[in-house]
């Protein structure tokens, strides 16, 4: 069982000045949506004093540890809303598929890490994100960091000068790492993304690193003994499936075979089925949702 206290996509700094940055979203009835967040350090009281000063809030990817803390603490209301797949790094080798998918993709590619040179690949950046924004139809916010700046790390798949896979890395705890961005170019070959991610888990390994994260499935779980509000959920999920296929996201980083882990949707006082829909409502969600069943007409 993991002890990480952070939501994923919150992540530590260390070159901040303050000791706990939050990004808040207004949702109405005067409830916050705390989308992100960053640490100087790994501090679990410096976290839970800051989030006890928002009277109504609500926390997405939330993981066990912080949520017992929660609980135990202030009380609240909370579901299930998806998966997180994480990678022990140090007990980790690559299945046949993985090596093969990861073979076929990098044929006659560059693979590499832009970190330190994000400002020479602007333009091809931009290019791939154009792509990307043409193909899904609408911008997702608030669900994950979409900067490039540090502490991220940026890897990417090159080929005839163009950019056909992308991933950022976030830090969440010392020597853990978490996929942010993880973005295919409609015009790459099979494997591009087993590759990126093959190399990525190759580097960390070699600097010593124990964890990478391969992020959230959302709307995947298992369980007899969920709530009323939880089945609703994950109802949802499968609903939306047209727009939205978390069982193939799943099937990707399955291929990896790392330990799931359970995520939670976390409000304070209550977490209320109109607030979690406010919450599909300002990331996109909503109007993706739309966009694609339009598009089946």
């Amino acid at each position: 069982m993991n002890n990480f206290i952070l939501p994923s996509s919150w992540h530590i700094d260390n070159k901040q000045t303050e000791d706990i940055v939050l990004t808040k979203k207004n949702i109405g009835k005067n409830y916050l949506w705390l989308t992100n967040g960053s640490l100087r350090r790994q501090n679990t009281k410096i976290l839970l004093t800051n989030l006890g000063k928002n009277n109504k809030f609500v926390l997405r990817g939330v993981r066990k540890t912080l949520l017992d803390k929660l609980l135990s603490k202030q009380g609240g209301e909370f579901i299930i809303s998806g998966t997180e797949a994480i990678i022990y790094l140090q007990n980790y080798s690559a299945t046949k598929t993985v090596k093969e998918l990861s073979r076929r993709g990098k044929r006659n590619s560059d693979i590499k890490e832009i970190s330190r040179n994000i400002s020479a690949y602007q333009n091809k950046i931009y290019q791939l994100l154009e792509l990307k924004r043409q193909e899904w139809q609408v911008e997702l916010t608030h669900l994950f960091l979409t900067h490039f700046n540090s502490p991220l790390r940026t890897f990417i798949l090159e080929k005839n000068d163009k950019i056909l896979g992308l991933i950022t890395i976030s830090p969440f705890c010392k020597n853990c790492w978490q996929i942010e961005q993880m973005m295919r170019s409609p015009n790459a070959n099979v494997g591009v993304m087993e590759a990126l991610i093959s190399f990525i888990i190759n580097k960390l390994q070699t600097e010593g690193n124990t964890i990478l994260s391969l992020g959230e499935v959302p709307f995947h779980f298992s369980g007899n003994k969920i709530s009323l509000k939880n089945r609703l959920y994950s109802l949802t999920g499968r609903y939306i499936r047209f727009a939205y296929d978390s069982v193939g996201l799943y099937n990707f980083k399955n291929k990896f075979r790392p330990e799931w882990y359970p995520l939670f949707l976390y409000g304070y006082p209550r977490l209320s089925y109109g607030t979690m829909y406010k919450m599909m409502k300002a990331s996109g969600i909503e109007k993706l949702i739309i966009k694609r069943a339009v598009s089946f007409i």
